[in-house]
């Protein structure tokens, strides 16, 4: 019987080749999978946007005056908790609060249009109390657009 001095190397050899074919299997899977949960939580935080909207929108007399409404983005109004509890990624928390601002001056010369607005509404979901992680109004994903007419 002949001995075989290099069965470690040939075992070695197989392992690395095995791993090789291993990690683009398991490699592809496992991205996916994150890309489709950091999807799933974009979904959800838009669903939240459009509800909070929604909410705004029925409450929008007692929240907001006319003459209180501000003309900057900058300026932030009701901040609350939300937990999203979803399968795959259990229970994740934001804060949220509101942008609502107007374009108009506060010196409105024309006649016919001085008492209807075009007023913008942005939601932020931050994970912490912090600031914004967007810090101005063009190209954020929870803007909402609406007109208002003053009723007297």
């Amino acid at each position: 019987m002949k001995k075989r001095p290099f069965i470690l190397m040939e075992l070695l050899l197989c392992i690395a080749l095995l791993s090789l074919c291993a990690i683009p299997l398991l490699g592809y899977p496992y991205s996916s999978y994150k890309r489709q949960k950091a999807l799933l939580l974009e979904i959800e935080k838009q669903r939240q946007a459009e509800i909070l909207f929604y909410e705004l929108l029925k409450n929008i007399n007692h929240q907001c005056k006319w003459g209180g409404m501000s003309r900057k983005y900058s300026d932030r109004q009701d901040s609350q908790t939300i937990i999203l509890n979803s399968e795959g990624f259990g229970d994740i928390s934001f804060t949220t609060h509101c942008h609502l601002y107007h374009c108009h001056p506060d010196t409105h010369d024309s006649a016919k249009n001085k008492d209807i607005r075009k007023i913008w509404c942005v939601f932020c979901f931050e994970e912490t109390k912090a600031q914004c992680s967007y810090k101005g109004e063009k190209d954020h994903p929870y803007k909402f657009v609406f007109y208002a007419k003053r009723t007297i």
